[in-house]
């Protein structure tokens, strides 16, 4: 939390049932290309691609990290307010703070163009950092 959800969490469970359910909008899916691969080139923070087809509704869902860590649509304010409340949830239970150690996760190119190649990518070094 914040930038991600179990693959398991009701609200993915729900945006999962069907591409016009209210709640579609609270993840990041996406049409395949017209050859049937990824929507763009962005890559896994653990290596390989982070979309996942979804054979049901038959499009792409983004991961940051696994697959079964569906990242959050965090330009949808229904999706801000329910973190919000989450995040008030605990500190009224008297958590300390929250750890955000991806908060360049939470937005992404709203246009989901390709990633550059990284002209200064080195072998040895982790494969999404080619990008």
């Amino acid at each position: 939390m914040p930038n991600h959800t179990s693959d398991q969490h009701p609200w993915f469970i729900e945006s999962r049932s069907s591409r016009d359910n209210p709640k579609r909008d609270w993840y990041l899916w996406r049409e395949p290309r017209v050859d049937g691969t990824e929507p763009n080139n962005w890559m896994s923070e653990f290596g390989g691609s982070a979309w996942a087809y979804d054979a049901v509704t038959r499009q792409y869902y983004y991961h940051a990290f696994l697959a079964q860590q569906p990242d959050l649509n965090w330009r949808n304010p229904e999706v801000r307010r329910a973190i919000y409340d989450a995040m008030r949830f605990w500190l009224a239970k008297g958590v300390d703070g929250f750890r955000v150690d991806v908060i360049w996760h939470l937005i992404k190119d709203d246009q989901f163009r390709d990633n550059p190649p990284n002209q200064h990518f080195r072998a040895g070094r982790p494969p999404h950092e080619a990008l």
